[in-house]
């Protein structure tokens, strides 16, 4: 075993999540990553072990080896060893102060139902929110505004923990059904306000592309973005989650454009500093029980 190396409970979620689903493309779903970075899961926990625990052929998928099936039950044993914690601490005494921030871009009713769960469970806990750009909630948890922040940042595999994330999407040039522009063309922009990392991430694929562009429509929610982009607007950066009716996905050449490729973002939760509370972890695992089981913070309002 690789003792300078630590196993997480997300090395333990990958494992079995392939093995229940019977491949690499069924634990996607059911875990919301990218199959990249799920690949990367499974070896890193095999290096860590020491052993091969997954046969893969060409690609496919095989099963569990002898040391994966040694694993596969005592892997069980933790995860369920969590859930049953989680569980015992339904009705806790924990007590104190929770500050929460999230994006200013949520679906609101998500968020209310998830914190006024998290509540109920815990009436010790005095709750506050406040709703933000991520940028200006890493600075809050900087400067110990808040104590927990729902976020998002732009997935880099070199320097990202995707450990740490709750959830990776690639990312899309998206337009209307009808839009149309020209080699010659400044690229019309749909983009969110100042601050926002799809905004960031947008710009700086153009700009290292050498692509002239021009900012058409800015707006504050994912349902303003959408609409403006359905209509024609211009073109945009979307996950595939928000992707809808009346949008296209371009990729690689299109309209004689070469449009850069993207990458992926990935939303988690960030605690301030090195902040070890049991409120904070009971509100972080509230969050990744809720988006594990199938719950989706960007959906527009008039989608809900």
């Amino acid at each position: 075993m690789d003792g300078g190396r630590r196993l997480t409970l997300e090395h333990f979620r990958a494992f079995v999540a392939v093995v229940d689903s019977g491949g690499f493309a069924g634990a996607t779903e059911r875990l919301m990553r990218t199959q990249s970075a799920l690949t990367r899961q499974i070896q890193g926990l095999e290096d860590i072990l020491g052993e091969r625990l997954l046969t893969r052929t060409r690609g496919h998928f095989g099963g569990p080896t002898e040391a994966g099936n040694r694993f596969l039950p005592r892997a069980r044993r933790v995860l369920g060893a969590v859930e049953s914690a989680y569980l015992g601490t339904g009705r806790a005494d924990l007590a104190g102060r929770l500050r929460i921030g999230a994006m200013d871009d949520f679906d609101i009713r998500w968020l209310i139902d998830l914190i006024g769960r998290f509540e109920a469970r815990h009436p010790g806990v005095e709750v506050s929110t406040v709703l933000d750009l991520s940028s200006r909630l890493d600075e809050r948890l900087a400067r110990g505004e808040i104590d927990v922040a729902i976020t998002k940042r732009l997935f880099d595999p070199s320097v990202s923990n995707s450990d740490d994330a709750l959830r990776i999407e690639r990312l899309h040039w998206v337009s209307g059904v009808d839009a149309r522009w020209t080699v010659v063309d400044r690229l019309p922009l749909v983009v969110f306000h100042e601050g926002c990392v799809y905004r960031k991430r947008l710009l700086d694929a153009l700009n290292r592309a050498g692509l002239a562009w021009r900012i058409a429509y800015v707006g504050q929610g994912y349902a303003s973005i959408r609409d403006a982009v359905a209509a024609g607007f211009g073109i945009t950066a979307l996950p595939d989650r928000l992707v809808a009716a009346g949008h296209v996905i371009h990729r690689g050449r299109d309209a004689g454009i070469d449009l850069p490729d993207l990458g992926h973002i990935e939303l988690l939760t960030r605690a301030a500093g090195d902040r070890n509370d049991p409120a904070v972890a009971a509100f972080r695992l509230d969050v990744e029980r809720g988006l594990r089981a199938g719950g989706d913070p960007w959906r527009p309002a008039a989608e809900t």
